[in-house]
């Protein structure tokens, strides 16, 4: 089996983790009349809402696990009228000459995508190389950040990590419970 089909494989198993079952023992329910959103979030863990940018960002969320600093979410969550390409676009994804979706992460690397889906929703979803900081400083090139870039139609919802968080727990938990609302 090459490489390729490996991945579709891994895709099939993370497609039916991201659609599947949204209810998870340890979460609770957040919902946002005023951003039209719906999302698990991990007990013990709090959210902070973020404003509208000049980026074109109508606002969002921060998530903060027991870990966060006060100032380093864990997970974001934003939310942005601008269309699908242009959210893609700002979160590192591409098309490489062969037409394929890829991420851009640090240090000049790339890594490949998976298209995802619901009744509500379609997106993609892509692991990137990230720096990150803890106690002994700033690491160019130690984490993993997971980008997920979801849209209905109208609305788009772009939900990042901090490069620390283990991103299968944020596909499991919060992605696949996500909905827009209104």
């Amino acid at each position: 089996m090459n490489i390729r089909n490996n991945q579709s494989v891994v895709a099939v198993l993370v497609l039916s983790a991201v659609i599947g079952n949204a209810s998870n023992p340890g979460s609770h329910k957040f919902q946002s009349k005023r951003l039209g959103i719906s999302v698990s979030i991990p007990n013990g863990w709090h959210v902070s809402f973020s404003k509208a940018n000049p980026d074109g960002v109508d606002g969002g969320i921060q998530l903060f696990d027991q870990k966060s600093r006060a100032n380093e979410p864990t997970v974001e969550i934003e939310i942005s009228s601008r269309q699908y390409e242009q959210v893609l676009d700002s979160e590192g994804f591409f098309q490489d000459e062969h037409g394929e979706l890829l991420i851009r992460g640090r240090l000049s690397s790339t890594s490949p995508t998976t298209e995802i889906h619901s009744k509500q929703w379609r997106g993609v979803y892509g692991v990137a190389m990230c720096g990150i900081s803890d106690s002994l400083g700033f690491h160019a090139g130690a984490g993993e950040c997971l980008r997920i870039v979801l849209t209905d139609g109208k609305r788009c919802v772009a939900i990042t990590t901090n490069g620390i968080v283990d991103t299968n727990f944020v596909i499991t938990t919060i992605a696949r419970s996500f909905r827009f609302i209104q």
